[in-house]
């Protein structure tokens, strides 16, 4: 039962986000660079050994704990 949460959990985030639009957003530093911190979390994600397997998903969740701990939130845009 866990396994088949786990594979409908990504699915069910497309959807959701799917019919939304978000931006990322760094509510302590306005004017910071997002992409020169998206290619730094990435470069680290790459660089870490347990990460090299080639799962996306526990690839991308990493970068956007990288990208959460320099101050940036995902929020919806109005």
């Amino acid at each position: 039962m866990r396994q088949g949460l786990v594979s409908i959990v990504p699915v069910m985030f497309l959807l959701v986000t799917g019919c939304s639009s978000t931006e990322w957003v760094n509510r302590t530093d306005p004017s910071a660079d997002f992409a020169q911190d998206h290619s730094k979390c990435e470069n680290d994600t790459r660089e870490d050994p347990r990460l090299q397997r080639g799962n996306k998903y526990m690839s991308d969740q990493s970068i956007e704990r990288c990208l959460a701990k320099k101050g940036w939130v995902l929020v919806e845009k109005p």
